[in-house]
């Protein structure tokens, strides 16, 4: 259900389904090289990517 819901805040923060997997699939300097779906496997590391999208889709820095 977590990556789920990882999923879907991607695909709204890229407004594109294949830029949003692409994204969640790709090694992230931010996460030590993991893959943001990787991380998100934890409740915290879940919150850390929803902070890393929430910024994405709004102009923050990531």
């Amino acid at each position: 259900m977590r990556l789920q819901e990882l999923e879907r805040l991607a695909e709204e923060a890229f407004a594109s389904r294949a830029d949003a997997r692409s994204w969640l699939l790709r090694p992230h300097p931010l996460l030590e090289g993991a893959s943001p779906l990787q991380v998100g496997k934890t409740e915290d590391g879940a919150r850390r990517i929803q902070d890393m999208l929430v910024a994405i889709k709004y102009g923050g820095v990531v």
